[in-house]
This record gives structure tokens, C-alpha cells and sequence, in this order.
């Protein structure tokens, strides 16, 4: 048992890690969108 948590602990560490930094460039792209939106109803 000890055995499949020593291996099956770095997937779901790199799964939690991937769907962190997943979130976080959607949030970027998301608010760029916004800032671009902002910008176009200025001009």
C-alpha cells in the first residue's frame, strides 16, 4: 500500500499543480481581455 501512495503521491501533486497554474493564466487572460475591452471603448 505504502508502495502506490509513494507513486501515485507525485501525479496528484502535478495534477493539483496543473490545474493551480491553469486557473491562474485564465485569470490573466481574463483580465487582459478586460483591459483590452477598456482600452477599445476609450478610443
Amino acid at each position: 500500500m505504502y508502495v502506490v501512495n509513494a507513486l501515485f503521491s507525485p501525479c496528484f501533486v502535478m495534477a493539483k499543480i496543473w490545474s493551480f497554474s491553469f486557473h491562474v493564466l485564465f485569470l490573466l487572460l481574463c483580465s487582459n481581455l478586460q483591459q483590452m475591452k477598456k482600452e477599445e471603448l476609450k478610443s
